[in-house]
């Protein structure tokens, strides 16, 4: 127990997540973005029967999540 202790006290202390308003509306925009592309993922796989078209799905929704962040929440670096 003493050299776990000793150990640890030398290791960098996690902050834990932020918890601000900005932290807390990015973690839901973050949520949105993931939920929309679960949803058009599964829309595929039920609505296409070949393996091409969902992975052109797949792919397609993978390069324009990017764009969709940027249009939806405006977050341009």
């Amino acid at each position: 127990r003493a050299r776990v202790a000793r150990v640890s006290r030398l290791l960098p202390r996690r902050s834990g997540r932020p918890g601000g308003l900005l932290a807390r509306r990015r973690r839901e925009q973050n949520a949105i973005v993931v939920v929309a592309f679960l949803l058009v993922q599964v829309l595929a796989w039920i609505s296409l029967s070949s393996w091409t078209g969902r992975l052109a799905v797949l792919m397609l929704s993978a390069f324009l999540v990017p764009v969709f962040v940027t249009l939806a929440f405006d977050r341009r670096s």
